[in-house]
């Protein structure tokens, strides 16, 4: 079981967490720490998505390097062993949320600012874009089904793509 925790010490880490679950306990295997910058970039560790135990974790502006981070880790060898973190992808600015587009080797990423990136994850190469699709204001979910991307965007409300040929649908 993954949770996604808040912020503490002032916007400066968010927490995010793998629980395993037996019959009559649950306990906290590992953690992954998010760093911020208070008053610039929070560190709240808001959603995921996952592919088999490869995990991307959501934030709102966590901070790898300058750049606000997408960190992607493997959970592998959870329960015994740490989550490692393999690769950073660049999400745009604040409030974004990803997808996993199906079996195939791309991630949408609805970010504020940049509207939705379609993203090549074969190497985790971190601006390895496939596409653009403009929107605008802060993604609020990200969720693709079968061949449709859906958006959430404040200020813009929900948009659709369709994914056979990551064009605009309406």
């Amino acid at each position: 079981i993954y949770l996604c925790g808040g912020t503490n010490n002032l916007g400066f880490t968010g927490q995010f967490y793998a629980l395993q679950l037996s019959a009559d306990s649950i306990r906290v295997v590992d953690h992954f720490t998010v760093g911020g910058v208070a008053g610039l970039a929070s560190a709240i560790v808001l959603n995921m998505d996952s592919r088999n135990d490869t995990l991307f974790i959501v934030t709102t502006a966590g901070l790898h390097g300058l750049s606000t981070d997408i960190p992607v880790l493997d959970a592998t060898g959870l329960p015994g062993d740490t989550m490692e973190v393999i690769g950073h992808i660049r999400p745009g600015l604040w409030y974004f949320d990803v997808a996993l587009l199906g079996d195939e080797p791309y991630l949408a990423i609805a970010s504020e600012w940049y509207g939705v990136w379609i993203n090549d994850i074969t190497d985790l190469a971190p601006l390895d874009t496939v596409a653009v699709l403009p929107t605008g204001g802060w993604c609020q979910r990200c969720y693709a089904q079968r061949d449709t991307l859906w958006a959430c965007m404040r200020g813009y409300g929900l948009v659709l793509w369709n994914l056979g040929d990551i064009s605009y649908d309406f």
